[in-house]
């Protein structure tokens, strides 16, 4: 009922009042909240009182009912708390800033916001940062020689670095970035959390907020946020050296869901496609045959541009440095 009569009010009612405000000054621009709730709390019958009397009345009214209140609180996405026990003041950034991430999610917290971005002194980089290092080395490649209309800053990396040879660009492994299989296992461990985190607040923000609050959220929850057992994710491994971006794409990364025909979407499994490397994730608890048959079916889908799907359990199963460019 609520969702229905903002769109009622904000799109038939609110602009044009607004535009009055400026001339009349009958009351702040905020009235737009005012005329939402004058449906809910006093009924339609109250656009015909004096403008002046209601604005102090309706407010009133709203603050003392606890059912509406309690329908215009934020609630995290990933704790499920509300405005009452959490704040919402920091900017929580879907796609790391440091990827050249614009857009941000309002419904993450400030404690869940840090928690993705805090450095743990375990491993030495946050679950943002392991994002952040996989992807970069793919965005500066379609960066190389290129125009920008925004102003990028100097590659920047823990793990590795770019140097100039007689013009040609090449990649340098820093000691931080480390074979063993213990370091692969942790790093695509976060890597994956944080693919989850960018993945569930980009869906957010693009759809119906409520969805994600949604129960059968909460397998995606315990592993992204409270770090609970694992979760398979899959790696469509290209044949092709071809990319679909936007001219801009590499500056300011984003996630277009179904963006390609071969993206797979349904209850259970999602697809995304970021700065050209395409992963399939479950969205719910699934079974092993379940994840089968959505592996060999897509797969199968994709065979004209991809060569296999790989079960990711360490970093280097990702072809990070778009070495299928060169071939």
């Amino acid at each position: 009922m609520l969702e229905y009569m903002y769109f009622v009010c904000s799109r038939e009612v609110a602009r044009p009042t607004i535009t009055a405000c400026k001339t009349h000054c009958w009351f702040s621009v905020n009235c737009k909240f005012f005329f939402l709730f004058s449906f809910i709390v006093n009924g339609e019958n109250s656009f015909h009182k004096p403008q002046r009397a209601l604005h102090a009345e309706r407010y009133a009214k709203i603050l003392e009912n606890p059912e509406i209140m309690e329908k215009i609180k934020k609630t995290c996405i990933w704790c499920l708390k509300t405005e009452s026990e959490v704040t919402f003041i920091k900017k929580a950034h879907t796609i790391p800033k440091s990827l050249g991430g614009q857009n941000y999610n309002k419904h993450v917290c400030d404690d869940c916001n840090k928690y993705f971005g805090e450095t743990t002194k375990f491993n030495g980089y946050s679950i943002e940062e392991a994002l952040k290092e996989t992807f970069c080395l793919s965005r500066q490649r379609f960066l190389n020689d290129k125009k920008t209309k925004r102003q990028i800053g100097e590659f920047k990396s823990k793990f590795f670095d770019v140097k100039d040879r007689n013009g040609r660009k090449r990649i340098v492994i820093k000691q931080s970035f480390k074979f063993q299989q213990s370091f692969q296992t942790e790093l695509c461990r976060n890597f994956k959390r944080g693919l989850v985190k960018m993945w569930f607040e980009e869906y957010d923000r693009q759809t119906k907020h409520s969805e994600c609050l949604d129960s059968k959220y909460t397998y995606i929850r315990n592993f992204a946020r409270y770090n609970q057992y694992d979760i398979p994710i899959l790696y469509f491994e290209r044949s092709v050296g071809m990319f679909v971006l936007f001219e801009r794409e590499a500056e300011t990364p984003i996630l277009m869901f179904g963006r390609m025909n071969y993206l797979i979407e349904n209850e259970k499994f999602i697809e995304i496609e970021f700065l050209g490397h395409v992963f399939g994730i479950p969205k719910i608890a699934c079974s092993k045959t379940e994840f089968d048959d959505y592996a060999n079916e897509s797969i199968k889908m994709k065979s004209q541009f991809f060569k296999q799907a790989i079960l990711i359990d360490k970093i280097t199963d990702i072809d990070f440095m778009l070495s299928v460019i060169n071939k």
